[in-house]
């Protein structure tokens, strides 16, 4: 059974299913904050939904994951 779903958030704490994607671990709020700028030059380098990248979960099945590039969420644009 294949099963499509869109997912904007990524979880990267110490049970997170990219847990192993990741070159550092990030188990504290205060780990967050420290490495922002390490998580956001690692998500620069995702793929993009032309050719994107998988892992396969403990239960047998397959992740797909990438990045839409230039896409701003939660953009309010400012008033002239």
């Amino acid at each position: 059974m294949k099963l499509e779903f869109w997912q904007s958030d990524v979880d990267i704490g110490p049970d997170s299913e990219f847990k192993d994607l990741l070159p550092f671990t990030v188990s504290t709020l205060d780990e967050l904050i420290e490495r922002y700028e390490e998580i956001i030059a690692y998500f620069e380098t995702w793929p993009t939904s032309g050719s994107p990248g998988a892992i396969s979960l403990p239960d047998g099945s397959d992740l797909y994951y990438y990045v839409q590039k230039n896409i701003a969420i939660g953009f309010v644009p400012r008033s002239q």
